[in-house]
């Protein structure tokens, strides 16, 4: 009889009591991916540029689809793999954010805060904290996605888990100390 995911930690149970080849599997790829998109950042050459753009297409939403494993893991804070998983996913995306400006940065953005609308705290929290990673490794060259990133943590303040609040005020900060300026205005509803 096959297993059924349903009921978000249900599958916790599942995934708990087997053996994490997926983890394996996922780590070495993450990692391989981050270290291998190091070097693209700051290509200055069309064929570079042709390079890292398609690069950012084709990996962008396998990288952030990840983030909804995060559904059926126990919370990061409570267990080592899942932990390890997400900082490896964050590097990974981080990666992918550095060879990029502009609309890709914005597209980047968009597209991980908007796993923040899941119904699932972990997959929230998971987006923001890669969010937050972005920010804190790339600083002002990701200045480009300020607006989408305040529009997206002016709905987050009001979560119903702390956790994730707490994660959008670290944000908050981070980015006010990338900026030099205040975004209490712009958070305002």
């Amino acid at each position: 009889e096959p297993v059924s995911l349903a009921g978000s930690r249900a599958g916790q149970e599942v995934l708990q009591d087997h053996q994490w080849w997926w983890l394996e599997v996922s780590l070495a790829t993450l990692s391989f991916l981050a270290a291998a998109l190091r070097p693209l950042g700051g290509t200055s050459g069309s064929s570079e540029s042709r390079i890292v753009d398609e690069t950012f297409e084709a990996l962008l939403e396998p990288c952030i689809d990840l983030i909804d494993i995060f559904e059926f893991l126990p919370p990061s804070d409570q267990h080592p793999a899942s932990r390890l998983l997400g900082e490896v996913l964050q590097s990974a995306i981080v990666s992918l954010a550095a060879p990029v400006d502009g609309p890709k940065i914005k597209q980047l953005f968009t597209n991980v805060l908007g796993k923040t609308r899941a119904d699932d705290v972990e997959v929230r929290l998971c987006a923001v904290r890669c969010c937050h990673r972005v920010w804190s490794e790339l600083g002002v060259q990701v200045l480009t996605g300020l607006s989408e990133v305040v529009m997206f943590a002016s709905e987050l303040l009001e979560d119903e888990d702390s956790r994730v609040e707490d994660a959008v005020r670290a944000l908050i900060k981070t980015m006010e100390d990338c900026t030099g300026e205040s975004l209490q205005e712009a958070l305002k509803p």
